[in-house]
């Protein structure tokens, strides 16, 4: 068992019992939380501290000074700003327009095609569609998966569309 390496808490339980929480490492990424408990735990928080701070050098193991409740709360806080950027990014894209992706493939020239089409809508709905054709070129599945993409569009009824594609050639003649 490797020796613990960072002592993260300092919680009370009782009248005189405290209970330590340390950073255990084993193997390369795995780190458990183990915790000590002290019986005769003095009873003022400096005298705490005081015995932290010797049973850290008698591990040889740092002390964060930090409480745990701290850490806790800061991670809080965090998952709270991500949330907001998160519904910011998702206002922001509901301005924009539905985002229509098309893509075409061909096994061979000519060969057995593929075609596909994805609109992605405002409120991160996805719409779907696809085509197979038993005999085309690669730029023929291209054009394909654009026609059927703008069909899905208008079934829907969206009249304004943000259009990507991988086909240079498909791209340029639009």
């Amino acid at each position: 068992m490797a020796p613990p390496k960072k002592i993260i808490a300092l919680t009370p339980l009782e009248l005189n019992q405290y209970q330590i929480c340390l950073f255990r490492r084993e193997g390369k990424n795995k780190w458990h939380i183990v915790k000590i408990l002290i019986e005769n735990a003095p009873k003022s928080k400096v005298e705490a501290i005081e015995k932290m701070k010797l049973i850290s050098e008698q591990l040889k193991i740092p002390w964060q000074k930090k409480p745990l409740k701290d850490v806790t709360r800061k991670r809080l806080h965090n998952s709270e700003k991500r949330k907001a950027r998160k519904q910011a990014r998702l206002a922001a894209r509901a301005k924009r327009p539905p985002i229509l992706t098309f893509d075409g493939t061909s096994l061979g020239r000519p060969g057995i095609s593929a075609s596909a089409a994805v609109i992605e809508m405002p409120d991160l709905t996805y719409h779907t569609t696809t085509k197979f054709l038993p005999r085309a070129f690669a730029d023929d599945a291209e054009y394909e998966g654009l026609i059927i993409g703008l069909e899905k569009a208008k079934e829907l009824g969206i009249s304004k569309l943000e259009i990507k594609g991988d086909s240079q050639m498909v791209i340029y003649q639009i």
